[in-house]
């Protein structure tokens, strides 16, 4: 099979950006990025990365299999609760208030769908592109660019942050080859055979089709166990895992990066976007064993999870089993470096992120907080291999990461604010330096009833073990100590507030209005007379948040 795209690669290469990695006798490690669409924190059955809150009923063995091997993070997090502004912060290392970044909200930050809430007080301001589509800005330094002609570097699967015009397409913004990536998401994971062949539709873009013939019996044995797949349609998460695959057998020894954006588990997620025998799996497992966690409400979630779990443990055995040709003597999975996330919290409901407050769409912790691990057999610290990490960090530190462990230097100019975890994954240090906090900025309203969301202008930021949140239509703070309140329960700031709470309070306040104004961000606008609404006044000594 990887013999006959050979020229599909050399093709796509040509047409869709060229293969400009050079050939390089050093030795760069590899990177390959997995990112899961909408997986909540709980919604796997492994618990590394969640503190022990792992599923009663999703099946992730190979998520599991990363963790036992790898370095777990149980305080990671993404920039925003959303698709796009979340791929735009991992791609250029920026919160969505820079404007090299400017992507904030999915669609926009004026989304209001049949409010029955109170009457919103303020708007959005345009972001994205100055048409106001949330696509990365032409001039932005991806990741992909900075990692230069050394590496090859390709997109696979889901993109959200580009597509509209050809200046922000995957491989207008540094990336060699683009598989699948386009501006939306898509509306049916499996290929259907339209015009002369098989194909997944022109929301996944015809850069993935020549994987979506359907699958023979060899490869339904892999996946199934069973022939039962054998002549049916192709299921896009199996056709991402052998594209990368595939990708990774072609490079004729020159260093990767490889972003693998899922699709899944992202709706829809009916029977007909599920594949057969999942699904059948875990019907029946639902009626076998409930979940305790009401994780089987909605069988296509754990169907779809367990898919894309099968695709990330054949480029598992795939690095482990493959020689690496610039390294005589070793295998790939020695000098790759393989970090898994998802893209925000769960949707539907919080329990998928339980026991954290909120879900995809809010900045509370289950929108944001996320599953991380890092995974390699030759790049982590003796100390790192089944360990766990509790040191607050987040996907924009990925960009100063591959940068530092490649010895390769930022561009110059280009602002970056994540963090190297360099340290983190080969033992040398336990803490990110990282004093002024994590941040988030919400300046719009996402406002759909059905999914609970109703969400206002909003800043927050993590600091240590606490978070604190400004309010912008309220005008007022919460404030919570996540160490010993993960469910966002107790407002520290509610009632009477110690002197030790006091002063937490007035730190992070003005490390946040200090924040909005080193950035300059966006803010909502007022509707009573158009002006941008007035930063934060940080918390005094005895001042009430709430």
């Amino acid at each position: 099979m990887r013999k006959k795209f050979l020229s599909f690669f050399v093709l796509a290469g040509l047409y869709f950006g060229g293969a400009k990695a050079q050939n390089t006798s050093g030795n760069k490690p590899n990177f390959i990025f997995i990112l899961a669409d909408d997986l909540g924190w709980s919604s796997m059955s492994q618990g590394a990365t969640n503190y022990g809150y792992s599923s009663d009923f999703f099946e992730t063995p190979n998520l599991k299999r990363m963790a036992d091997e790898g370095l777990s993070f149980n305080n990671a997090y993404v920039n925003a609760p959303n698709c796009a502004p979340s791929r735009a912060a991992f791609l250029t290392g920026k919160y969505g208030v820079r404007p090299e970044n400017h992507i904030m909200a999915v669609v926009s930050l004026n989304r209001v769908e049949h409010n029955n809430f109170a009457p919103v007080k303020m708007r959005g301001p345009v972001q994205g592109l100055e048409d106001g589509t949330p696509e990365i800005k032409p001039e932005a330094i991806t990741l992909a660019e900075a990692l230069g002609n050394e590496y090859v570097k390709a997109h696979i699967g889901k993109y959200h942050v580009g597509g509209s015009r050809e200046s922000t397409k995957p491989c207008a913004q540094g990336f060699d080859y683009n598989f699948g990536g386009a501006i939306h998401g898509n509306r049916f994971y499996f290929a259907r055979k339209r015009e002369g062949g098989w194909r997944f539709g022109p929301e996944i873009t015809e850069t993935l089709d020549p994987w979506a013939k359907p699958y023979t019996q060899a490869e339904s044995l892999v996946l199934a166990g069973t022939d039962e797949l054998a002549g049916k349609r192709k299921h896009v998460s199996d056709a991402l895992g052998t594209c990368t695959i595939d990708f990774m057998e072609e490079q004729k020894g020159r260093p990767f990066f490889i972003n693998l954006s899922q699709y899944a588990v992202h709706s829809p997620i009916d029977r007909g976007n599920c594949r057969p025998d999942l699904w059948k799996k875990f019907a029946q497992k639902k009626k076998m064993s409930p979940s305790a966690m009401g994780h089987d409400e909605r069988i296509g979630l754990p169907a779809l999870a367990a898919n894309f779990d099968q695709t990330i443990g054949r480029i598992l055995d795939y690095l482990e089993q493959t020689d690496d040709p610039r390294n005589p003597g070793k295998k790939l999975a020695e000098n790759t470096l393989v970090v898994f996330m998802s893209d925000n919290g769960g949707t539907f409901t919080s329990k998928y992120n339980g026991p954290l407050r909120g879900l995809k769409g809010k900045l509370r912790e289950g929108g944001v907080r996320v599953p991380m691990i890092v995974w390699s057999k030759g790049l982590l610290g003796k100390k790192r291999i089944n360990a766990v990490n509790e040191a607050p960090v987040s996907a924009i530190d990925l960009y100063p990461t591959f940068l530092d462990m490649a010895d390769i230097r930022n561009p110059k100019g280009n602002v970056l604010d994540g963090r190297s975890l360099k340290a983190l994954i080969n033992g040398k240090s336990d803490k990110v330096k990282r004093p002024e906090g994590i941040f988030w900025h919400y300046p719009g309203n996402l406002i759909r009833p059905y999914l609970t969301l109703n969400e206002r202008p909003t800043t927050a930021m993590r600091l240590g073990d606490y978070k604190l949140y400004y309010f912008y239509e309220k005008e007022s703070y919460e404030l919570y100590n996540l160490r010993e309140d993960i469910g966002e329960k107790r407002n520290l700031l509610e009632g009477t507030s110690g002197k030790k709470t006091n002063s937490i309070a007035k730190k992070m306040s003005s490390k946040m209005r200090q924040w909005l104004e080193d950035t300059n961000a966006p803010m909502a606008l007022r509707l009573s007379d158009g002006k941008p609404a007035p930063l934060p006044k940080p918390l005094g000594r005895g001042r009430k948040g709430a």
